[in-house]
């Protein structure tokens, strides 16, 4: 049957008594935060915050303890990792010693077996020596056979001869008679050697024998070993499958019991967390506080700025334009390794700049530059930004002073761009005659080519069938196409009294040389527009026709 393993058990109890704490604790807390309940023990009170704390830290421990129970008596698996893992650990510690037991055990019937192996070689050595000393001693006995034999061949045959002599010579029968009692000893001297030899070739069969009987019985005790060491090992085996079985069980109680103090660091980062929220909230409640008064500051003053727009808006209803929205008070470079400190300083003097012409384009100079502070006798001033549009807080009403806009401006350059910069300065709505506070924006632009010589910017089919006026029109839609085309690329002149439009001079006079020669041609003309030069980011754009024929 198919068992949930111990730590998908544990982790999702814990995770499901985690958000119960969780939302528990949430809701108990708030309950106890509003009742504002303090807890008297003995002569030592303490304050509703930490009565709070104090109850929402039992009530967590109590709910955590009450799902442990509960794990432990709806699953044997979280039981054994709780409650069995110092007797598991005994088991494993017990098995591993029996195992060492077992292995010094094998060790030593292993000794045993190689010791029974070198006795039974030792008496194989022997047996072998003793049957060469009988095949030796068999050999000899037949060798005296044989020449006792010879002997008795040779006296018979001297027998024959001396009775074949038995008249000529007596003598030469006594010799025969003594050769034939030298045979009769020879042999009987030969058949108590053979007599020998046979007694010490069966004492030597005998020692043989026991040899043999010493091999049997060593290699008995061999196969006895054997099966007693495949045994061991058969209980060697079983020790150790009941070793990994108790490390198995050992890691999963490890496990839970890292699952639970892993649960625990949870609960009390939890704890700490729920601690740094009512901390925080204390906070934000006197930020909010602080926040009413600023706000009821910024309301007076937002009614003053009202008054003085209204006063604008009549102004410029009824007044001369003077300023329009857009318009370049001054402009500076800024090369492209420019460090922080010279930015901050170029754009000093830009705001000096776009004061010093907005002066004269009639905004009210300063009444007493001596005695204002540094930078506020401009006459001109950057219009202030929301905190969010810089990553502020999106929600908050806070505004960006002049100092911090730069500051931001200035950080905002050197990171974003590794080419040389064009800032410009310009106005941030129409200004009239009257008015008396002048408000402008910073503009980067980068310097980077925008199109290389002989790009084509637009291009269109031109009819030169009909009038003048008509021509015009659709070159004048052709040069405004190309204008957004550039302003795509972002091209932004820099526009001035010289050349107050977009594109460079001389751009009129090439619109009606275009308009004659399509006129002269009385067809369908395809008329391009492509780039005179390689053009920059802050260039006029300078253009040129190019002209084919159509149908």
């Amino acid at each position: 049957m198919f068992r949930i393993p111990t730590p998908i058990i544990l982790i999702v109890g814990l995770t499901a008594a985690t958000c119960v704490i969780a939302y528990w604790s949430d809701n108990l807390g708030k309950k106890l935060g509003k009742k504002r309940i303090s807890l008297q023990i003995g002569s030592f009170s303490l304050r509703p915050r930490q009565t709070a704390t104090l109850i929402t830290m039992i009530s967590s421990v109590g709910i955590m303890l009450a799902t442990l129970a509960a794990m432990t008596l709806f699953s044997d698996q979280v039981k054994t990792a709780i409650f069995r893992s110092q007797r598991l650990n005994k088991s494993n510690e017990d098995l591993l010693h029996r195992n060492a037991l077992l292995a010094k055990e094998s060790q030593r019937l292993r000794a045993s077996v190689a010791g029974s192996n070198v006795q039974a070689q030792q008496a194989e050595k022997l047996a072998q020596a003793a049957t060469q000393k009988a095949n030796a001693a068999t050999k000899n006995a037949d060798l005296r056979v044989a020449a006792a034999g010879a002997k008795t061949v040779q006296a018979e045959k001297q027998f024959r001869n001396a009775q074949s002599k038995l008249g000529p010579a007596q003598a030469a029968r006594a010799a025969a008679e003594r050769g034939e009692k030298q045979a009769h000893q020879s042999e009987r001297i030969a058949r108590r050697d053979e007599k020998t030899a046979r007694a010490r070739a069966q004492e030597i069969v005998q020692r043989l024998s026991q040899a043999q009987n010493l091999l049997a019985v060593a290699r008995n005790r061999v196969t006895s070993a054997q099966a007693r060491l495949s045994a061991v090992n058969s209980r060697l085996a079983g020790a150790q499958a009941g070793v990994r079985r108790a490390q198995n069980a050992i890691e999963q109680v490890k496990r839970g019991t890292k699952e639970v103090l892993k649960s625990n660091r949870t609960l009390l980062v939890q704890l700490e967390t729920g601690r740094a929220s009512v901390k925080a909230l204390q906070d934000e409640r006197v930020k909010l506080e602080t926040e009413v008064g600023q706000a009821k500051q910024y309301l007076t003053q937002f009614a003053s700025i009202a008054d003085y727009y209204r006063n604008a808006a009549g102004n410029l209803s009824s007044g001369r334009v003077i300023i329009e929205v857009g318009q370049v008070f001054a402009e500076i470079l800024v090369p492209r390794d420019a460090g922080k400190a010279e930015l901050r300083a170029a754009l000093s003097r830009l705001l000096d700049e776009g004061a010093a012409a907005a002066t004269k384009l009639g905004a009210p100079p300063p009444a007493d530059p001596a005695a204002a502070p540094t930078g506020t006798a401009r006459a001109l001033h950057l219009e202030p930004l929301p905190a969010a549009i810089l990553g502020g807080d999106a929600q908050s009403d806070a505004l960006l002073g002049e100092e911090q806009i730069v500051d931001h401006f200035v950080n905002y350059i050197s990171i974003s761009f590794k080419v040389p910069v064009s800032v410009r300065l310009t106005a941030s709505r129409r200004y009239v005659e009257g008015e008396t506070q002048f408000e402008a924006r910073l503009v980067p632009v980068p310097v980077e080519q925008a199109f290389k010589r002989g790009a084509m910017l637009a291009e269109g089919t031109v009819d030169g069938t009909q009038n003048d006026a008509r021509i015009f029109n659709q070159l004048l839609a052709l040069v405004n196409r190309a204008g957004a085309t550039a302003r795509a690329k972002g091209m932004i002149p820099l526009l001035s009294e010289e050349n107050p439009d977009f594109f460079a001079a001389g751009t009129n006079e090439r619109i009606f040389d275009t308009l004659r020669k399509v006129k002269s041609l009385d067809s369908k003309t395809r008329v391009r527009l492509v780039a005179d030069d390689d053009l920059l980011t802050i260039d006029n754009p300078s253009v040129r026709f190019q002209i084919d024929s159509g149908t």
